[in-house]
């Protein structure tokens, strides 16, 4: 917490799965969560930033894989880690930096990831991941206003009028009258901005987001961003 000067922060979110049970647990009963009904497993790979799948001895290849598919079908953005009796070298599970500006690049290669893999989730149709990428620099004004719009009021919609539920945000947002991009972090309705530095890979004017949470709509997140560009004044060329 840089306010209160503390040397503890949350450097990441990490998901132990056992390889055996692992699709059975998927499968379990959902749970009512703030009015939506999430399997409490799918919740906890939706947040990870790291999943370990554990046991996985136990299991032949084809059972892993699907197990993969459908953790990747939930959450496409978290790392995977294959392991037996949860043995784990520390490198691989501190330091994660998911919270930090380290993590920009990775940013990039999720959102080429999510969109290049194609795999909708059967285990929970309303749950998954979704990626925007734009050609936009937009306002602060801007930015914090479809935050609020997402994560606070509920506005966001699909094609049904189903209000989508945002489990984790993370984006690489470009910024007018920022030097340096935005990395937005959020988990429900708590949400943080930090700058980070420019990435050799990084267009001046790209902002990259990534959705995962239920009844998300790529189309209806995306117009409902030019929506909060239009009500805030922003100047801008419409996006692709």
């Amino acid at each position: 917490d840089e306010d209160l000067g503390s040397d503890i922060y949350l450097d990441g979110i990490i998901t132990v799965m056992d390889c055996k049970h692992g699709l059975l647990q998927l499968k379990e009963n959902t749970e009512d969560k703030d009015g939506v009904k999430i399997n409490a497993a799918i919740r906890q790979v939706a947040l990870a930033d790291l999943i370990i799948l554990n046991k996985c001895d136990l299991v032949s290849s084809e059972q892993k894989d699907m197990l993969v598919a459908a953790i990747r079908a939930v959450n496409g953005s978290s790392r995977r880690l294959q392991t037996t009796r949860c043995s784990v070298p520390l490198d691989d599970i501190l330091d994660l930096r998911a919270y930090s500006g380290v993590a920009q690049d990775r940013l990039t290669a999720i959102v080429n990831e999510v969109k290049n893999q194609g795999v909708s989730s059967h285990l929970d149709k309303d749950v998954g991941t979704v990626t925007l990428e734009l050609d936009l620099r937009m306002s602060r004004k801007c930015l914090e206003l479809f935050l609020q719009r997402i994560l606070w009021e509920n506005l966001a919609q699909d094609k049904k009028g189903n209000t989508m539920q945002i489990i984790r945000f993370k984006a690489l947002c470009s910024v007018t009258g920022e030097d340096q991009p935005l990395l937005v972090q959020a988990v429900y309705g708590t949400y943080d901005c930090q700058s980070v530095p420019n990435s050799k890979d990084t267009s001046d004017n790209v902002s990259r987001l990534i959705f995962i949470g239920t009844h998300l709509d790529k189309d209806c997140l995306h117009d409902l961003l030019l929506q909060c560009v239009k009500d805030t004044g922003d100047d801008h060329q419409t996006p692709d």
